[in-house]
């Protein structure tokens, strides 16, 4: 059994694509820069430190993934004299899962090569209400993931990982709902590419 702490530090490129039926698109792209924090958003999930399990089925073959989830709910209140004033700030819920496929090469007591790959699935909900008027985006995508990387074993069971990484955008959704307004969908595509280092311990 291998338990890892993936992508505690990284550089990453990424790049999102927004395209409506109506052939209104909307490109965006940028770089992440993280040490054991990594934003939420989901142009930017794949800078997201996460916790993975693998398992060596046979010599050499692992399988496993990562599995994360995230909610966030909050209220404000601003008051002053005899009156006060309270909202609901917006809400959050989402998940990502991420099985893989890896191949461990070992190259000495110290060095292996652990050649992984996988898919991402992601949904992120967002909710937001103002007096009568709620405003719900939703997106959701998936990727193929390439992640070859350089274990390095100083110690017995405790190693670290770095390596490129390529999560290459195969698709996905956006779509915003406001009371009183028309739905807007638009398809999307999120990839990332770029250099991560990790932790990991195996029995």
């Amino acid at each position: 059994m291998i338990l890892s702490a993936d992508r505690l530090f990284g550089l990453s490129f990424w790049s999102a694509k927004q395209e409506s039926d109506a052939g209104i698109s909307d490109k965006a792209s940028g770089t992440a820069i993280n040490l054991v924090w990594g934003d939420n958003q989901d142009v930017t999930l794949y800078s997201i430190p996460r916790f993975a399990f693998d398992y060596m089925i046979v010599q050499n073959v692992s399988v496993g993934g990562s599995f994360g989830f995230i909610h966030r709910s909050a209220s404000d209140e601003l008051s002053g004299g005899n009156a006060s004033i309270s909202h609901d700030l917006p809400s959050r819920n989402g998940f990502t899962f991420a099985p893989r496929a890896g191949y461990v090469l070992g190259l000495s007591p110290t060095f292996a090569l652990w050649l992984r790959a996988g898919i991402t699935y992601f949904t992120d909900t967002v909710k937001q209400t103002e007096g009568s008027i709620t405003t719900k985006t939703t997106a959701n995508g998936i990727s193929l993931d390439l992640e070859p990387q350089l274990v390095i074993l100083p110690v017995p069971h405790l190693g670290l990982t770095l390596g490129p990484v390529a999560d290459i955008g195969l698709g996905g959704k956006f779509k915003q709902e406001i009371t009183g307004a028309a739905t807007v969908e638009y398809s999307s595509n999120v990839s990332n590419y770029g250099l991560v280092f990790g932790l990991l311990g195996y029995l």
